[in-house]
């Protein structure tokens, strides 16, 4: 008990003798907006470093420090150094404004026109800005976009060479699939992108590779904000969308609405050789309509206490329909599916945040219920082994957290937090009877609950930066299979450790290495026993005796930052086990049959190295190349399962930005995706370029944006997989040449002023 009354004691005399500090707002000087992320170091008055940090999404910061005489300075590029002598004495707010630089084309530099990239002590945070080639788009342009991650021909991605990421939109993930996900959200409504390969604590720890959280614009200016935008491609799509923000001194509204019209179509030839060896032709064509719709309300009813409602409600629906003609021997057969779905999602969000002595100490509470429709059917023309079916996949999801930050002095933090998430599944199968009548013939009822808690200490020794957490989490899964009187049960309860280290030699480098904990749990089609039948050649099985699979992953980089040039190299090493593989083989009647299994352990490794130089005030050049690895570390017998023992792929991207004049910009990117190799199968090269140039009209109000993907007509999608018995070639060409234009006008009067409220982070289920 003495002992519990001196650590008090001692916490308390830390805070009082420490609570020296100096705090404020960097602001762009010509708008006011705020500036996130930009670099805030206060040194001695010799000169040499003493402590840094980086503006927060509103462009605050926060150093404590003892009292004193100091130099205090602030970088961010495309502005001036800004450098000023201060003396500490209590707290000390200072607000700062910095200049844009001005270029020899007599430009000012606006922030937010290039793509910028902060690298924090657990995540590499990249500012995405106006990018030329999405504009008009949708998320999915935004990631293709960049180096760090990979897109397939079918929207998924990858990030380190697998596709066992969890994809968040404002920390929290959505129940669509992630290619649904990627489609219905604007390019334009997108503020930064946070890839996180080194996943701190804080984070739910789902997800092997890592987690892509998406940040969309919350911005509301006091006064009017009004954006509006629209655009068109060659292929027929087009979009229009519109937002109205609100603020007064203490209340903040805001509305928006958009449409996006999504036409993509291409050709593919399938072929298998072996076993029942056919060929088959088919063209696919992706008709979809997206409605958003948004709501949302700020209240500061004082300095301590903000407030935050919202509701989005989202309708995409979408026909995919394939044809196909097929030749098994002398016999020729064409077939078309026809694939009406609809997703219909509606979302309501509260945060409430208390801030104590200062803006690092507050108390947070975070609700979200999230309510999601899906009506899937599939119609096979003329009919074939399966008959039309239908889905209908109804998701609710109910989530309350709270975190706790408070600086203990000015070398320690603490943060802290708690996450309930409930989630309930009911999905009804119908299949067309001998009547031609739907009914059903399978329902499912899926219960999720999470309880997960959360604690991390932040220190600092000399320069470095220590960063140490804990988090467990328990989970329960219960699915019932309702006509089969069949249950699924799993219940885990598992802790996940991680540490962060940063070291800061001085201004221009800094070495970090993390280490984390990460799990990915089955999914229920991946638990499902009963069999999946897309088409007549190919089912799915899932496997309930699977289990989770974890990795212990480490990762090391280096920054190096100075005048005009950016170096980020990293290195990581993974350790999987319980690695969950797809198995292919061939059933009695030919039919392709995909399941799941636990194949025991693999060790993967990489590194990347990315380069961004301005040799001049026009021009912009970055370079960034990725390498993967991952190799099977099992017995000769499950080895010999594998058609390679190891998989490996790589990619490179070169992008160039060029300013032509004062309103006039160009911008030109080669993706290139080397040949890669998989466990089960192999794939061809992906090459291509897209260009794009933009105009600024009404004194930078308005945007005119047209671009050209890929110009030389060169993506395509080649790819072999191997199977018990036979293999299969594939080939898909889409209609990937299409030229885009966007225009977009912005009306602003009044100073920003945004909530604080962090990006919670929640887990949901997944719908096709």
């Amino acid at each position: 008990m003495i002992r519990l009354l001196l650590l008090i004691m001692s916490i308390l005399w830390s805070q009082f003798v420490c609570s020296q500090s100096i705090s404020g707002v960097v602001k762009d000087s010509e708008t006011q907006a705020p500036i996130p992320y930009a670099t805030v170091v206060l040194k001695k008055e010799t000169g040499a470093f003493l402590k840094g940090g980086i503006t927060d999404d509103d462009g605050n910061y926060f150093l404590e420090i003892k009292a004193g005489r100091y130099m205090l300075e602030i970088e961010f590029m495309g502005y001036q150094k800004f450098s000023l002598n201060v003396e500490v004495k209590g707290a000390l707010k200072k607000d700062i404004t910095l200049l844009a630089e001005v270029s020899s084309l007599d430009e000012v530099v606006v922030v937010g026109e290039k793509t910028t990239v902060t690298q924090l002590i657990d995540k590499k945070v990249i500012n995405v800005g106006k990018d030329i080639l999405a504009a008009g788009g949708s998320a999915s342009q935004v990631l293709e976009q960049l180096s760090d991650i990979s897109t397939d021909q079918n929207g998924n991605i990858s990030l380190r060479g697998s596709q066992n990421v969890n994809v968040l939109v404002n920390g929290k993930p959505s129940p669509l699939s992630v290619n649904e996900l990627l489609r219905q959200i604007p390019a334009n409504e997108i503020n930064k992108v946070e890839v996180i390969t080194s996943p701190s604590a804080k984070y739910r720890a789902n997800g092997l590779t890592g987690i892509i959280n998406i940040i969309t614009n919350k911005k509301v200016q006091k006064g009017v904000n009004f954006n509006a935008d629209i655009g068109g491609n060659t292929l027929g799509g087009y979009n229009a969308g519109v937002s109205l923000g609100y603020g007064k001194e203490k209340v903040n509204y805001k509305v928006g609405g958009s449409y996006r019209k999504l036409l993509f179509e291409g050709d593919g030839l399938r072929e298998r050789i072996g076993e029942n060896p056919f060929e088959q032709k088919n063209h696919f064509d992706f008709n979809g309509d997206v409605f958003r719709f948004n709501t949302g309300l700020d209240w500061f009813p004082n300095k301590n206490n903000e407030f935050s409602l919202g509701v989005d409600f989202t309708d995409n629906s979408h026909d995919i329909n394939t044809n196909f003609i097929e030749e098994r021997g002398e016999e020729v057969t064409s077939q078309r599916t026809l694939n009406p779905h609809i997703h219909k999602t509606l979302n309501y969000g509260f945060n409430y945040r208390h801030f104590f002595n200062n803006q690092e100490h507050f108390f947070e509470i975070d609700a979200k219920l999230s309510d999601n429709k899906n009506d899937l059917r599939n119609t096979i023309v003329p009919e074939g082994i399966i008959a039309d079916n239908q889905i209908i996949n109804n998701v609710f999801i109910s989530n309350v957290s709270g975190d706790y930050n408070v600086p203990i002095n000015d070398e320690l933090k603490l943060e802290a937090g708690y996450l309930w998430e409930f989630q309930r599944l009911d999905s009804k199968s119908d299949e067309e009877n001998e009547l031609g009548v739907l009914e059903n013939v399978n329902q499912l009822i899926n219960d999720q609950e999470t309880h997960a808690a959360y604690v991390i200490l932040t220190t600092k020794l000399y320069n470095v930066d220590i960063q140490g957490g804990l988090r467990a989490e328990d989970y329960k899964n219960t699915g019932d299979f309702v006509l089969q009187n069949t249950r699924i049960k799993n219940n885990f309860f598992n802790v996940f450790p991680s540490l962060h280290l940063s070291y800061t030699y001085n201004d221009y480098h800094t070495i970090a290495f993390g280490y984390n904990k990460r799990t990915s749990r089955p999914g229920l089609r991946q638990l499902n026993p009963l069999t999946t039948q897309g088409n007549q050649y190919a089912v799915f099985v899932g496997n309930p005796d699977l289990e989770p699979e974890f990795s212990d992953n480490m990762e090391l980089s280096y920054q190096f930052k100075k005048g005009i040039i950016e170096v980020y190299p990293s290195v990581y090493f993974r350790l999987k086990k319980n690695f969950i593989q797809t198995i292919r083989f061939l059933n009695e009647e030919g039919v392709t049959v995909t399941t799941v299994d636990n194949i025991g352990k693999t060790e993967g490794y990489g590194g990347s190295l990315s380069m961004r130089l301005n040799p001049t005030k026009w021009l912009d050049n970055d370079l960034s190349f990725n390498y993967n690895r991952e190799e099977s570390r099992n017995d000769a017998t499950v080895a010999e399962e594998f058609f390679n023992d190891y998989r490996e792929n790589y990619n490179i991207t070169f992008r160039n930005q060029i300013k032509l004049s004062k309103k006039l910009r160009a911008n030109a990117t080669w993706n290139y995706q080397g040949e890669s190799k998989g466990f089960y199968s192999t794939s061809r090269q992906v090459n291509y370029v897209s260009a794009g140039v933009r105009y600024k009209m009404l004194d930078g109000r308005m945007n005119l944006n047209v671009t050209l993907d890929d110009v030389f007509n060169q993506r395509r999608y080649r790819n072999r997989s191997f199977g018990s018995g036979f293999y299969e070639n594939s080939n898909y060409k889409p209609l990937s040449r299409i030229v885009s234009f966007s225009c977009t006008y912005n009306f602003r009067s009044g100073d920003i002023k945004k909530r604080n409220k962090k990006q919670k982070q929640y887990e949901s289920g997944v719908m096709d």
